[in-house]
């Protein structure tokens, strides 16, 4: 998933997550700073119980 282009006065992203089953991968979050990506947040891997269990709220700086 991509987003739009932020202002650059933002300085945090908030959003939830889910992340259940066998064969789950990687969320990343990542931030152009002028000349590269860099990467600023990642989860891999199951982290929740059950498919039922609450979305995880994440806020990234």
């Amino acid at each position: 998933m991509e987003s739009r282009d932020f202002e650059e006065a933002v300085s945090w992203v908030t959003f939830h997550y889910h992340m259940y089953g066998g064969q789950m991968g990687t969320l990343a979050v990542e931030a152009y700073d002028g000349s590269t990506w860099k990467q600023v947040w990642t989860i891999s891997g199951q982290r929740h119980a059950n498919h039922s269990s609450a979305w995880t709220r994440k806020q990234v700086n």
